[in-house]
């Protein structure tokens, strides 16, 4: 990510987490994701924060599974019963970018791959959250998306809240 393409994703998510600064915030850390097939990154470190309540917005920075950096922002809601929570969280990400193979001229398994220039994408995130005090962990499945992805995300992450 170049150094103008990474000032506009900060300036783009300082201005969608406005509304956090009002509020009580969570802050997430991303431990770890399971993909539904093999040859992605488990390790996806990142950290966001949250706004506290059923209707509250998020962003943050991760590396996401192919290795690259990516800034997240958005808008969500969560269905609130006890300690649980079920909602999802719709906004957009900057930094995947699709992955182009190269075959052999037979047709065979690729050669090599490169990837195109970063992009913007929508992103939809539902999330199952289990908190007790202050403290949560979150269970987010990003669903494998037709001509984008070809798998399904599993990713854990804990929360703190203040």
């Amino acid at each position: 990510m170049g150094m103008a393409d990474m000032k506009r994703a900060t300036v783009a998510a300082i201005l969608a987490l406005a509304p956090i600064a009002a509020s009580a915030f969570g802050v997430g850390l991303n431990v770890a994701s399971v993909h539904s097939k093999p040859g992605y990154e488990s390790i996806t470190p990142g950290a966001y924060v949250r706004s506290d309540g059923p209707l509250y917005a998020a962003g943050g920075i991760y590396r996401n599974s192919f290795g690259h950096p990516t800034v997240h922002a958005g808008i969500g809601y969560a269905f609130q019963a006890g300690r649980w929570d079920v909602g999802v969280l719709v906004g957009a990400t900057y930094g995947y970018r699709k992955r182009q193979e190269w075959f052999y001229a037979d047709g065979s398994a690729p050669n090599f791959y490169t990837y195109g220039k970063r992009e913007l994408r929508l992103m939809v995130a539902p999330s199952v959250g289990y908190r007790i005090g202050d403290e949560a962990v979150r269970l987010f499945v990003l669903p494998k998306v037709k001509d984008r992805t070809d798998t399904w995300v599993f990713s854990v992450a804990v929360e703190r809240y203040f």
